[in-house]
C-alpha cells in the first residue's frame, strides 16, 4: 500500500513539474510575442507603411488610412504564439497536438521565402511604377498636353494624370505573372499568363498605331499652320472680306477654314493607317474604300468649286453692272411714269432686285455645270428645268409689262383726242390690250395653254356676237329702208 502511494506521489510530482514548466514557457513566450509585435508595429509606423499602401491602391489624394502595420504586427504575434503553443504542448508531452502544429509551422516557414520574394517583387513594382508615372506625367505636363487637348475646358482628372495612372498600373500588370508564380498560384497564373501573352503580342501593334497617329497628328498640325499662314499672307482673308465670304461671327478666317480642311484631309488617312496597323479590318476596309472614293472625287470637287467661285465673281460683276446701268437711266422713275410703280415707294429699288436676279441666274448656270461635273444628273436636270421655267416666267412678265405700257399709252392717247366719250373708249382700249397681252404672257409662261386659248377665243367670240347684236338691234330701221328700196327697184324692173 505504501508503495502505491509512493508511485502516485512520484507521478503527480512529475506532472506538476511539467505543468509549471509549460506555464512558464507560455508566459515568457506571450511576453516575447507581445514585445516583438509592438516593436514591429512601431517600426512599420516609422516607415509610414499605411500611407504608402493607401497611395498604392487608392491614389495619392485619398485621405482615409489603412492599419496595415497593425495587421502585420498581429500576424507576427500569432506566429510567435503558435511556436509558444507548440513548445507548451511538447513540455506537456502532448504529441497528438504538437505533430500537426509542428507540421503547420514547418510548412509556414517553408513558404516564408515565397512571401518575402512576393513582397520584394511588389516593392520593385511599386518603385518602378511610381518612377515611371512621375516621368510620364512630368513629361506630358512639360509638353502642355492638357492645354493642347482641352483648350479652354477644365478636365478633372487631367489627361497627363490619366496617362500616368495607366502606365503605373501597367507596370504592376507586368509584374503580376511573376508574383503569382512566386506564390505558386498555378490555377490563377495560367489564365493571367495567357492574357499577358496576348497583351504583349498586341502591344507592338498598339505602339505602331500610336506612333502613326502621333506622327500624323504632328505633321497635320504643322501643314495646317503652314497653309493657314501662307494663305493669310497671300491676302485670301482680305479678298474674302471684299467679296462677302467672311464669316458672319468673324471667329474663323477663310485661311483658317482652308487650313482645317487640309488638316482633316491629312489626318483621316493617318487614322485609317493606324487602325489598319491594329488589324481592325472591319473598320478599315470600308473606311479605306470611302477614302479612295473621296480622293477620286477631289479633282472633280475642286473643278466644281472653281466653276462656282468664278461664276460668283462674274455674277457679282454683272449684277453690279446691271444695277449701275439701270440706276443711271433712272429705271425706277421710268416704271413710275408708265404706271408700273407707285410714287414714293420705299424699300429696295427695282434696279437692285434685277441685279440680284442676274447674280442668281449666273449661279444657276454654274450649279448646272458643277452638278454635271460631279455626276449629279438629277440635280442638274432639276436646275435646268427650273431655269427654263424661270425664263418662261420672266418672258411672260416682260410681255405683261410691255402690254401694260402699250395699254396705258393707248388710253392716254384716246383721252387726249377730241373723240366722243373718250373715257369709255380709253378704258375699253386699255382692257382690250391688257386682255391680249395677258393671254400672250400666260401662254408664253406655259400656264394651261388650252384653257387660255379657249377662254380668249370665247371672249373674242362673245365680243363679236355682242357687237353684231348691238349693230343689228341699233340698225333695224336703216336695214329695213335698204331692203325696201331693193324690193321697189326690183318691182320697177
Amino acid at each position: 500500500m505504501q508503495e502505491f502511494w509512493n508511485e502516485i506521489q512520484g507521478a503527480m510530482g512529475g506532472s506538476l513539474l511539467s505543468i509549471l514548466q509549460a506555464l512558464g514557457i507560455l508566459l515568457v513566450g506571450w511576453l516575447i510575442a507581445t514585445v516583438v509585435a509592438k516593436g514591429v508595429r512601431a517600426a512599420l509606423r516609422r516607415t509610414r507603411l499605411d500611407d504608402r499602401v493607401v497611395a498604392l491602391f487608392k491614389g495619392e489624394s485619398e485621405q482615409k488610412s489603412m492599419d496595415v502595420g497593425g495587421w502585420i504586427s498581429q500576424g507576427v504575434f500569432y506566429v510567435l504564439m503558435l511556436m509558444v503553443v507548440i513548445a507548451v504542448c511538447q513540455a506537456l508531452n502532448l504529441t497528438l497536438v504538437t505533430e500537426p502544429l509542428s507540421s503547420l509551422l514547418v510548412q509556414l516557414f517553408a513558404f516564408l521565402p515565397n512571401i518575402i520574394a512576393t513582397a520584394v517583387l511588389l516593392f520593385l513594382a511599386w518603385l518602378i511604377a511610381t518612377v515611371m508615372r512621375r516621368i510620364v506625367t512630368g513629361s506630358l505636363r512639360a509638353m502642355r498636353l492638357d492645354d493642347r487637348v482641352a483648350g479652354d475646358s477644365v478636365q478633372n482628372p487631367t489627361l497627363a494624370n490619366s496617362i500616368g495612372e495607366a502606365i503605373y498600373w501597367f507596370v504592376f500588370l507586368l509584374f503580376l505573372p511573376a508574383i503569382l508564380g512566386t506564390l505558386q498560384l498555378e490555377g490563377i497564373l495560367r489564365p493571367v499568363q495567357l492574357m499577358f501573352d496576348n497583351i504583349l503580342g498586341y502591344l507592338p501593334k498598339l505602339v505602331a498605331a500610336g506612333l502613326i497617329g502621333l506622327i500624323g497628328w504632328f505633321v497635320a498640325g504643322i501643314v495646317r499652320r503652314i497653309v493657314t499662314n501662307l494663305l493669310g499672307a497671300a491676302g485670301v482673308d482680305r479678298l474674302g472680306n471684299k467679296i462677302g465670304l467672311a464669316s458672319a461671327a468673324e471667329k474663323r478666317s477663310i485661311s483658317g477654314a482652308l487650313g482645317l480642311v487640309v488638316y482633316i484631309v491629312i489626318l483621316v488617312p493617318v487614322l485609317i493607317s493606324a487602325l489598319n496597323s491594329l488589324q481592325l479590318y472591319t473598320i478599315t476596309e470600308p473606311a479605306t474604300a470611302m477614302l479612295y472614293v473621296a480622293f477620286d472625287a477631289v479633282p472633280m470637287v475642286l473643278a466644281a468649286s472653281v466653276i462656282l467661285l468664278l461664276a460668283f465673281f462674274i455674277g457679282r460683276l454683272l449684277s453690279g453692272v446691271t444695277r449701275n446701268l439701270l440706276e443711271a437711266v433712272n429705271f425706277d422713275a421710268m416704271l413710275v411714269r408708265i404706271g408700273l410703280l407707285k410714287e414714293g415707294r420705299t424699300g429696295r429699288s427695282i434696279a437692285s432686285i434685277l441685279g440680284t436676279l442676274v447674280l442668281v441666274a449666273v449661279m444657276f448656270f454654274a450649279v448646272i455645270e458643277a452638278a454635271d461635273l460631279l455626276g449629279f444628273a438629277m440635280i442638274s436636270e432639276m436646275a435646268a428645268e427650273f431655269l427654263v421655267f424661270a425664263s418662261q416666267i420672266l418672258a411672260g412678265v416682260l410681255i405683261l409689262a410691255v402690254g401694260f405700257y402699250l395699254a396705258s399709252l393707248a388710253a392716254n392717247a384716246i383721252k387726249a383726242s377730241n373723240t366722243a366719250q373718250p373715257e369709255l373708249l380709253a378704258r375699253t382700249a386699255w382692257i382690250a390690250i391688257m386682255l391680249l397681252s395677258t393671254a400672250i404672257g400666260l401662254r408664253r409662261m406655259g400656264l394651261a395653254n388650252d384653257i387660255i386659248n379657249m377662254a380668249f377665243g370665247l371672249l373674242i367670240g362673245a365680243v363679236a356676237v355682242a357687237t353684231a347684236i348691238a349693230f343689228g338691234i341699233g340698225g333695224r330701221e336703216v336695214a329695213g329702208r335698204a331692203l325696201q328700196g331693193w324690193l321697189d327697184s326690183s318691182k320697177r324692173q
